[in-house]
């Protein structure tokens, strides 16, 4: 599709070339206007003498020569990945491995141009290495260019640096690719974390020698996530050369008698086949960004509380988790699944020929750090399954602890089952390039980003937005330090917003592999040392096209205007009781009333959640009323029996 500016472009230059020919021919000129040769008004001129004709002379052709002249944008650099020797993209590798560098070029010029590629690697062992320098010719359209070459033998992490230069113009991408040592699954015991947003590589290291936490989550993939998943090699390499072990978190379609979008059949031979695909795409998500030898994945049940009076519903559960589990032997991993013990009808899960090899329960019983936390006695769960150091259990949700000068926000796990680990890192090699995560803007720099935004918000406090990195300053800009919140993979940040010094909101879009990753708003209540993330959901052409969308621009608005507005445009009924309650800033335009709907929601305090009593019915309360009835359920389920 071409812009309204190179439509007026071009027909200028259809004007120039029509003028040309006009003005080189007067006849011409003549028919086109209506003009005679006696007088340029069309009605001649009166003489009483009678011209001698003269013989006309013949007109000098005018040609005019135009440059071809390309806009960069005709001319794009769509991407860039590295592939394994089976074809699939790839961000960690060992030593030697086969590899192929591949970018995609795409010409929408209409005309064969020629472009420089070039392709650097910027190592922790010397000087940054050319994998690629080609001059190349691009036909119309698109189309990928490969180079073929083996893993550097040097470990740590590696900045790729694609450049593709046409003329004085110049397009360009970045990632990071690791060479790392495979990983292995040990017994993990103590305590672990899980949080939403990813931690940045400084905050781990706080907390990894302030903290009695020593494994945390990684969510690596799934349909169904909603929180930011990591793809990010060079995260990996440095957390884990800190000492970190890791639950790898798999979010895959759920329960076919819930609310959620992604859901798995309720058809149980179905279900066991979406088990086995969901642990091939969960196996090769471990290995893109780093997790190359054996692995225990963890698939995320969300609970389910419909299910007490739907026992299709509980089967379809344990038919996936039984073709998963299958799935991921047979790749040579371990299975995990998590879920609430009670409505996530976990002990259902051991009557399968092939159970899951460890569960990670939900059990919240505080809302603080327990150091003497134990993973047995979960309510609805016999103790005596999963007993051979096979449990690890989330005891309680999302709460601040505060470990050194880092303070985030995190729900606690006691552990004795399985996690994977990379234990190995060679001494004299490491990433000391990128071990911090609090750059300056001389620093960045070398890379000649743009100022894409700032704002001042006292005297002394402001942020400025420098390429895709955010940074701050408290001391009126004699220093800064970095506040970008944490990517799954690479990033664009496109719009940054800060109400005081302290709340702030920025919309992202994440780029993963082959994919373009989703939209998600982040909000931080810290002046930007933590990010929450909530994801916008992907709506297909066809699903857009049946939702409504709204303009909503509120500040510190109630929560049950914004949803007396949504309800309107939605068209349903919407009920609320008195223990919703909140203060909401947002501004959204163009957006599907559901998908803002999900977004106030979401980063609402308390957090809600909408629960659909009927096909046009929407009753909104508190996570936490859900949690009550979810738990009245199931004391009414076990009285039953």
């Amino acid at each position: 599709m071409r812009t309204p500016k190179t439509v007026v472009r071009g027909v200028f230059v259809c004007f120039i070339l029509l003028g040309a020919l006009l003005f080189t021919n007067k006849n011409v000129l003549g028919s086109v206007f209506g003009w005679n040769q006696s007088g340029v008004d069309g009605r001649g001129l009166s003489s009483d003498l009678t011209p001698t004709p003269t013989p006309s002379p013949t007109p000098t052709p005018i040609y005019l020569q135009l440059p071809l002249v390309f806009r960069l944008s005709d001319i794009e650099l769509n991407g860039a990945w590295i592939y394994n020797s089976e074809g699939k993209v790839q961000y960690g590798f060992q030593p030697g491995d086969a590899i192929q560098f591949v970018a995609e070029l795409a010409n929408y010029s209409g005309y064969d141009v020629t472009v420089n590629l070039n392709w650097s690697q910027d190592g922790p062992c010397g000087e940054a290495t050319l994998v690629v320098n080609k001059e190349l010719k691009l036909e119309p359209g698109v189309m990928k260019i490969g180079t073929d070459d083996v893993a550097p033998d040097c470990y740590g992490v590696y900045t790729n640096l694609i450049e593709m230069s046409f003329g004085a113009q110049t397009e360009s991408l970045e990632f990071r690719s690791i060479v790392i040592n495979p990983s292995s699954v040990i017994l993990a015991d103590g305590q672990g974390f899980d949080k939403c947003s990813l931690p940045t590589v400084n905050q781990m290291a706080t907390w990894w020698k302030e903290s009695p936490y020593s494994t945390a989550n990684i969510y690596i993939g799934g349909i169904s996530g909603a929180c930011p998943m990591n793809q990010d090699s060079g995260w990996l390499y440095q957390v884990a050369e800190q000492g970190w072990s890791f639950i790898l978190t798999w979010v895959g379609p759920q329960a076919p008698c819930t609310s959620f979008k992604h859901q798995m059949s309720r058809d149980p031979d179905k279900a066991y086949q979406q088990g086995r695909e969901e642990a091939e795409a969960a196996a090769e998500a471990a290995m893109r960004i780093g997790f190359l030898g054996d692995n225990v994945i963890y698939y995320d049940v969300e609970s389910y509380s419909r299910g007490f009076d739907d026992p299709v519903c509980r089967q379809a559960v344990a038919s996936l988790l039984q073709g998963w589990t299958e799935r991921l032997h047979e790749i040579g991993y371990k299975s995990g699944a998590y879920g609430s013990p009670c409505s996530s009808f976990i002990s259902e899960w051991a009557e399968n020929d092939d159970p899951p090899d460890d569960v990670w329960l939900a059990h919240w019983y505080t809302n603080n750090y327990d150091e003497d936390a134990d993973v047995m006695d979960a309510p609805c769960l016999s103790n005596d399954l999963w007993v051979d150091h096979q449990r690890l259990k989330q005891y309680t949700g999302g709460h601040k602890e505060k470990w050194g000068d880092i303070q985030m926000t995190i729900d606690s796990n006691v552990l004795d089952g399985q996690v994977s680990a990379i234990l190995d890192f060679p001494s004299d090699q490491g990433s000391d390039q990128l071990a911090g995560n609090g750059s300056s803007i001389a620093t960045l720099a070398a890379s000649e980003p743009s100022v894409t935004d700032f704002q001042l918000l006292s005297q002394t406090e402001g942020w400025i937005g420098y390429g895709d990195r955010l940074h701050w300053t408290s001391d009126s800009g004699s220093s800064w330090r970095e506040i970008t919140p944490q990517s799954a993979g690479q990033q664009q940040i496109l719009g940054t917003v800060f109400l005081n010094t302290r709340q702030g909101w920025s919309v992202t879009r994440s780029y993963t592999g082959l994919q373009d990753g989703s939209l998600s708003v982040l909000r931080t209540e810290d002046g930007g040392f933590t990010w929450e993330a909530y994801p916008i959901p992907d709506l297909s052409p066809s699903e857009i096209s049946e939702v409504e969308k709204v303009y909503l621009d509120f500040v510190d608005a109630d929560v049950n205007d914004i949803l007396r507005l949504i309800a309107d445009v939605s068209g349903l009924n919407f009920v609320s009781g008195p223990e919703v309650k909140g203060r909401v800033t947002i501004r959204l335009a163009d957006v599907p009333w559901d998908q803002a709907l999900d977004i106030i929601l979401k980063t609402n305090v308390p957090p809600l959640a909408q629960v659909h009593e009927s096909d046009n019915i929407i009753r909104i309360t508190t996570l936490a009323k859900i949690q009550d009835e979810d738990e009245a359920l199931r004391r009414a389920a076990e009285q039953k029996i």
